[in-house]
This record gives C-alpha cells, structure tokens and sequence, in this order.
C-alpha cells in the first residue's frame, strides 16, 4: 500500500513539464516549496507552488511523480480527499509503460478546469480498436463516437471514414473538479486483468462500495456494479499493447486542451498562472491512500527505480 508517512519513498520525481508554465520539480524542491507533505502524518499532500511570484514570470513549480514499480495487471484502488482544482489546472492519476505509447497508457483521472466529470482514457500502439456498442458493459459513454465503424486507440492516428481517433469515456457529473471535492472526495478504482479487460470505476461519497469502506482484504469488483469505463482485450486490441506501467501523478497548468475550456485561450491561461499564485491555493491532491491487490500466484509489481516515462 502507497500511504503516509512512507508515501514518497516508492517514488521518482519526474521532471516532465508538460506545458509552458508547469515546472515539474525534484523532491528536495518540492519539500522546499512545501509542494509534498503529510498532513497530520495520515493523508499526503502534492500540490502546485500557491505563494511565489517567479524570475520574469515564465512558470509555476509543479510535481510529476513516477512508482518504483511496473505492473502488468492489478486492482489498484485510489482514495482521495481532494483533487487539484483552480483556474487552468489539468490534473492526472494514470499509468504507462516505457517507450510511449507503445506499451500503452491508462488514464484513469484525467481533464482540465471546466470540466464538470472526469475522462477515462486509454492509448496504445496501432491496432488497438472499440466499438460503440461496448457502452452495454459500462455506465460511462464514448466522448467521441464519431458514428464510424469504430475507435483506434493508436496516439498517432487520426480519424477517418472508418475508425474515429479517440478510446475516451465520459465519467458522470462530479467525478472531477470542485463537485468532487465538495461531497468530501471519493475513489477511482481499476481493474486490470491482463488477457481479459481494463474496467474503471469512480466513486463519489458516499456512494463508495462497502468493502472499499471498510477497507476489506480482499475487495470484490464484481459486486460494484457496472464500471464508468470498459475496454475489452481480444481480436479488437491485443492485451500485449499494455505492459510494464508505471502509476503516475501530476499536475500540468494550461496547455492546449485546456486552452478550449479558458476565457482567451491558453494566453490568457498563461498569464494569470504565471501573476496569481494565491489562485492555485485548492490545486493539490490529498491522498488517503492507494492500494494494489494481485491475484495470487500472480507478481505484484517489478521493482525498478528508473524514470520509464516522461524522461
């Protein structure tokens, strides 16, 4: 289990920034900063910098953090209190493997400020397809269906007559953003059964299954219901385009999806991140903890301490 107060020891700082104004920072930084932190020596704290103006105001300190492990499949359940929200803020919960996007990438929470529901996602190599008739195994629906045949998963396509360049699903209403936080927060949960699918759950309170609560051994996907987000492995998409992910969590400011969503667009984005700190004072996750169950005979993870992603 990744929890306080030993929380940080199982990971590497990332220093990534993925946008023009996020400066993703090492861990003596972020402690500087008190962007990382224990509160009350129970919860975890990973936040963007909300107190300082910078040299000639070219970005914001941030944290992209990376596991110590790689896993092939898993329930991996993640209990918050608080995800980041505030004028431009993009945050993630996600995993991929190395050489990207070649060994796949599961976004399990992931979308921009103005956004009211959180998007489900995942990316492959080519040769990864859905259909729109999947939406009978899940509660969540595609976020572009585009009416064609189907959808690629492959990062580098793009969509034409025949398959539609998004494997995305919209969460309900209050699974990301300033809804989320003011019921109390919730749970994002993935089951990830190698040869079989990836489904994904999020759980707001109080509507959070009871052995989640209760914190049981052994928590049982099969009695949740049906999942937000459904990706079925088979001649559609292979389960080899998924191995060896990291968890990743991170916090980016602006960028170009966001530029959508933004009164005047990424400038103007830009600009109040980089002149109003006190406007990134709600921009951090508070983390009770997150949890990784294996099915016996199965290995939980590979240790390897190395940056394998955003490099």
């Amino acid at each position: 289990m990744y929890a306080a107060p030993n929380f940080l020891n199982d990971w590497t700082f990332v220093y990534h920034s993925l946008t023009n104004v996020t400066k993703d920072v090492n861990e003596a930084t972020a402690q500087n900063l008190s962007l990382i932190g224990y509160p009350n020596n129970s919860q975890v704290y990973l936040g963007v910098d909300h107190t300082n103006l910078w040299p000639n105001n070219i970005w914001r300190p941030s944290i992209q953090i990376e596991s110590h492990y790689l896993y092939n499949s898993g329930l991996f359940i993640l209990s918050l209190d608080h995800m980041p929200t505030g004028p431009g803020v993009w945050p993630a919960f996600w995993m991929a493997g190395p050489n990207w996007p070649y060994n796949g990438e599961i976004d399990v929470l992931e979308a921009v400020d103005g956004m009211p529901h959180n998007l489900i996602s995942i990316l492959s190599g080519d040769n990864c397809y859905h259909y729109e008739n999947e939406t009978q195994f899940m509660n969540g629906n595609w976020y572009n269906p585009g009416h064609t045949q189907g959808l690629t998963c492959y990062a580098y396509a793009k969509s034409n007559a025949t398959y539609t360049h998004s494997c995305s699903v919209n969460a309900p209403n209050n699974t990301f953003g300033p809804g989320f936080n003011k019921a109390g927060g919730g749970v994002f949960a993935v089951q990830w059964e190698k040869e079989k699918f990836i489904r994904v759950w999020n759980f707001v309170k109080p509507n959070i299954p009871i052995d989640i609560v209760q914190e049981s051994p052994n928590p049982n996907p099969d009695t949740w219901g049906l999942p937000d987000a459904y990706f079925s492995f088979g001649s559609n998409c292979s389960p080899d385009h998924f191995n060896n992910q990291s968890i990743i969590f991170d916090i980016a400011l602006c960028g170009g999806w966001e530029a959508g969503y933004y009164p005047g667009g990424e400038a103007a984005c830009e600009a109040n991140v980089k002149a109003n700190p006190g406007n990134y004072t709600e921009a951090y996750f508070l983390i009770n903890y997150l949890k990784v169950f294996c099915k016996p005979g199965e290995p939980c993870g590979t240790y390897y301490p190395s940056c394998q992603v955003s490099c």
